[in-house]
C-alpha cells in the first residue's frame, strides 16, 4: 500500500480554559495517530501564561489509509503533570473530501 502525506499547520488556540491559579494556562498540543501499526505522537512547544496561544508549527503525517484518525488534545503543562483542556479527533479523509490542499490556503 502506498503512503500519502498530510501537512498540517497547528496555528493557534483561542479562549482556552484557564487551568492555572493566575487565570491563564501553559498550553501545548499533542497529536497521536497510527502509522504502520505503531502509535506516533507529535507535540508542539508550550506557550506560557496565555489563553490565546500561537504555535504556527507545521507537522507532516504519513498515512496509508484515509480513514486513519488523528487525535489532537490541548493540555495545560504543570510542573508534575499535564491537564487536558480540549480535544478533537478527525479522519484524514475529511481533508480529502473537502478538496483541501496547501494550494488553497489550508
Amino acid at each position: 500500500m502506498s503512503l500519502s502525506v498530510l501537512f498540517l499547520t497547528i496555528k493557534q488556540g483561542r479562549d482556552l480554559v484557564a487551568a492555572d491559579k493566575g487565570g491563564t494556562s501553559d498550553p501545548y498540543v499533542s497529536m497521536d495517530f497510527t502509522h504502520k501499526g505503531k502509535e506516533k505522537k507529535i507535540k508542539t512547544k508550550v506557550v506560557k501564561k496565555t489563553l490565546n496561544p500561537v504555535w504556527n508549527e507545521q507537522v507532516e503525517i504519513q498515512y496509508s489509509n484515509p480513514s486513519e484518525v488523528i487525535n489532537m488534545r490541548v493540555y495545560d503543562q504543570d510542573l508534575m503533570s499535564s491537564t487536558a483542556i480540549g480535544n478533537i479527533s478527525f479522519a484524514v479523509s475529511v481533508f480529502q473530501e473537502q478538496g483541501l490542499s496547501q494550494e488553497n490556503g489550508v
